[in-house]
């Protein structure tokens, strides 16, 4: 009965731990800024070739400018997100590599958050 008891447990924590993995997003940029500031945040991420992934972003610009983008290796802009939107968009990835999220503000008073998912 134990034995069956400490498998269950076992077997639940599996389901649990692979659940927690496959939610976490490959890459996530967010900033709230509530004096003018310029500047850029950044991250990194890499994806297999032919990847569907999904983008995830909400922004409220009070003042100023806001891009949201999706770069590929190469430093080619593959998407310019809405900004002062909510929204999810799938964007097919072609080519195996490296990928950068950019967030580039000038003079810019408000939040963005956006992040990436398979």
């Amino acid at each position: 009965m134990k034995i069956n008891k400490a498998i269950a447990v076992a077997f639940i924590i599996c389901i649990f731990g692979i659940f927690i993995i496959s939610c976490s997003p490959l890459a996530s940029i967010k900033n709230n800024i509530t004096s003018k500031e310029s500047s850029k945040s950044q991250v990194v991420f890499e994806v297999k070739a032919s990847n569907k992934v999904n983008f995830t972003y909400d922004s409220s610009v009070i003042e100023g400018t806001l891009k949201l983008q999706l770069i590929d290796g190469d430093g080619k802009v593959i998407e310019n997100f809405q900004t002062n939107k909510k929204g999810l968009e799938q964007v097919s990835l072609e080519k195996a590599g490296e990928y950068t999220l950019l967030a580039a503000y000038d003079n810019f008073i408000g939040n963005y958050k956006i992040s990436v998912n398979r």
